[in-house]
């Protein structure tokens, strides 16, 4: 008597090697349960270098470019249909002067303790003998293949604030439908509010709190606050210029007479800056007998 049993390995989210054991109960008093074990190393045929875009601080009213590349496994022919950026504030294009990257395969080497470690990376940025000391460069083979550059742009209409988003590589291969790079981003203006927000924490009735926030322009760029909205009734605000076109203070203090609860709202600050006519810091805390 024999069986057969059809296993199917999925791949998608996996990379390297791979082990995986499949239990099989049978009517066999001597042996009741059996373990098939399925062994197999995966390759991607697509992988980006690097797999992460980090745009760092952009001024809004600027813009900044960087590149990955889509590099292709072994003979793997492939086209780009279209990129999809997460939102308005990005925009991405394939460069058209796109050419090779050297891909380094692994290299095997014996160790003092008889095993045999794997060296090397995929990874372009990380490639090669010279970036991995423990690889002798007669040991390492690089291969040359065929590379598309992908160059993403954050606007200059950028809105102000941190984001984060993916943006996805849709190929035409089936195994790989979609590849993704997340992309970092803090867009920042010529004014900035510190702190641009500030949590009083627990405040007793009858008592005062007080702090004192800087409005400062990160540049030479001169601005000035035309206008200060207090939308928390709980709290005074009163508004210092300490260096004209440069710097101001807001200070915010808790009312004595701020009822018990919790203090929720927001200070806006108008300015005469056209990329950041409005700020808004946060207020927070509560007020206890």
């Amino acid at each position: 008597m024999w069986g057969e049993v059809k296993a199917t390995f999925r791949t998608r989210s996996r990379v390297g090697k791979q082990s995986k054991s499949i239990t099989v109960s049978t009517n066999d008093p001597d042996k009741k349960t059996m373990t098939l074990v399925i062994k197999g190393e995966i390759y991607k045929l697509l992988w980006t270098s690097p797999g992460s875009l980090s745009f760092g601080k952009v001024y809004r009213g600027k813009s900044k470019t960087l590149t990955f590349k889509v590099i292709p496994w072994g003979d793997t022919e492939f086209e780009i249909e279209r990129i999809e950026v997460p939102t308005d504030d990005f925009e991405a294009h394939v460069v058209k002067s796109s050419g090779l990257a050297t891909v380094w395969r692994l290299a095997l080497r014996s160790t003092k303790d008889g095993l045999v470690k794997k060296f090397g990376s995929k990874r372009e940025d990380e490639a090669g003998p010279e970036n991995n000391p423990d690889i002798r460069p007669e040991e390492a083979r690089g291969d040359t293949l065929r590379a598309v550059t992908v160059a993403v742009t954050v606007r200059p209409t950028a809105s102000i604030g941190r984001r984060s988003g993916k943006v996805k590589i849709h190929t035409n291969l089936e195994e790989m439908r979609v590849l993704q790079v997340l992309a970092f981003v803090d867009v920042v203006g010529h004014i900035s509010v510190d702190p641009p927000a500030h949590n009083f924490g627990v405040i007793r009735t009858g008592e005062k709190k007080k702090v004192t926030l800087a409005i400062t322009s990160n540049d030479k760029t001169t601005f000035k606050i035309t206008r200060v909205e207090n939308g928390c009734e709980q709290v005074s605000v009163s508004l210092t210029e300490v260096r004209p076109g440069a710097r101001y203070e807001l200070t915010v203090e808790t009312k004595p007479d701020a009822p018990v609860g919790r203090l929720r709202g927001t200070v806006k600050l108008y300015t005469d800056d056209p990329n950041q006519p409005e700020m808004k810091v946060k207020l927070y805390g509560k007020v206890q007998n």
